[in-house]
């Protein structure tokens, strides 16, 4: 099948010319060979062009995603210039797919936030989001008012903008289905407007691609998404033919194809954040089962005992009843023995 993807940027190797590479570096060659075969498939796909380059394992996202690149799609997200990012405080946060942490921005209206970007599955809960954008906020706080001093006031935070890009996600909404951007804030059923510091956005890049294919890429945003979620290489073509920066993006990324020893130390890198990423939803989810397993068996053991408890006083009512009844007969039996030997004694 002929690769598309070579026709706009030549400088792609061939899996012959990738072969001879390995064959010459014995190192290289010995970190390829220790990947599973469908791993080893999945690099040459990209690094060959058979397939796009997945820009969401972490260091093609920074790499391809740096200050000029993130300005772009930051501002087509939040629908306002992003003038000004820098990052300060970068945070590791192991098991978890963290691309950038603690960006600042400064906005063209003399605004400010704080943005994280995270990627996600089908294992999706909005509970790390949550937990992650409150102990932001709090930090923020606590930097601020110490930075500040008496002249802190509550205002001088800027938001938490908590982004979260996931694929094989089953979320979707019921009342708009064809949305796959999904904002959030604060809000009251009473339908009053207050403002807090604590945002999310939702990006469905999946359902994204499902709809564009349709309709074709419309927007600025919608060309990011498929940037970042799509590795078929026609739909590349498409996007670098309606808006050609992304054409020297993805140049870039190929570049560093041809970069043997580099190009396998980040897939080594991507492949040990994908198992320990693994690791922590699978002790997560034991966790998780063995907590609803407690719980059951405490709600069973509480149910028994509340049976326990009613047969009990059942037992104990049952047993005041028959003795009642017992006495009530005794009472029935003395009456008529009675009564009966009244009237032999009249009889006589």
């Amino acid at each position: 099948m002929k690769n598309r993807l070579k026709d706009y940027f030549p400088s792609i190797w061939t899996a012959e010319e990738w072969e001879e590479n390995l064959q010459e570096n014995q190192s290289q060659q010995e970190i390829f060979e220790s990947w599973q075969s469908s791993v080893q498939k999945e690099f040459l796909d990209f690094c060959t062009g058979v397939q796009g380059i997945d820009v969401l394992q972490g260091a093609f996202f920074r790499l391809a995603m740096k200050q000029e690149s993130l300005r772009e799609f930051l501002s087509s997200l939040l629908g306002k210039k992003v003038r000004r990012l820098y990052q300060e405080d970068e945070e590791e946060i192991p098991g978890y797919a963290c691309l950038y942490s603690n960006l600042y921005l400064e906005f063209e209206d003399g605004e400010n936030a704080i943005a994280e970007i995270w990627k996600t599955g089908a294992e999706f809960s909005s509970f790390p989001y949550a937990c992650r954008c409150a102990r932001v906020l709090v930090s923020q706080w606590e930097k601020k008012q110490k930075k500040l001093g008496k002249k802190f006031r509550n205002r001088s935070i800027g938001k938490v903008c908590m982004i979260v890009l996931f694929e094989d996600c089953p979320i979707k909404s019921e009342t708009a289905p064809e949305t796959y951007v999904h904002r959030g804030k604060i809000c009251f059923d009473t339908g009053i407007s207050l403002e807090f510091l604590q945002e999310y956005y939702l990006l469905n890049l999946d359902f994204c691609q499902d709809i564009r294919r349709e309709k074709g890429i419309q927007t600025e945003l919608e060309g990011w998404m498929t940037f970042l979620g799509c590795r078929q290489p026609e739909k590349i073509v498409q996007l670098i033919k309606t808006y050609p920066h992304f054409k020297g993006i993805y140049q870039e990324l190929y570049e560093v194809c041809r970069d043997g020893e580099r190009i396998l130390q980040m897939f080594e890198a991507e492949m040990k954040s994908r198992e320990e990423n693994l690791d922590k939803r699978t002790m997560e989810e034991m966790e998780e089962t063995i907590d609803k397993l407690t719980r059951q068996h405490e709600e069973d053991r509480n149910s028994l005992e509340t049976l326990r408890k009613e047969n009990r006083q059942k037992e104990e009512q049952i047993t005041r009843q028959y003795r009642e009844a017992i006495q009530r007969i005794e009472e029935l039996e003395k009456m008529i023995e009675y009564r009966n030997g009244g009237k032999i004694t009249d009889a006589s």
